[in-house]
């Protein structure tokens, strides 16, 4: 399952209810924002930090 939240405006919440929901629902997350604190929610291996300019991995069917 893919979930997506998006928006153009910063200081919405975002970052914060896409870390709340990974957390309480065992997901990972793929995130563009280099300076984002979801390292300090999820473990390493179920986040992936890409460039502005970076490709979307291929995610696993099991993921």
């Amino acid at each position: 399952m893919l979930i997506t939240i998006v928006g153009t405006k910063g200081s919405q919440g975002k970052s914060t209810l896409s870390h709340a929901i990974a957390y309480e629902k065992g997901f990972g997350i793929i995130t563009n924002d280099i300076d984002s604190s979801v390292d300090e929610f999820l473990p390493k291996e179920r986040v992936i930090k890409l460039g502005n300019d970076s490709e979307l991995p291929e995610i696993p069917e099991d993921v």
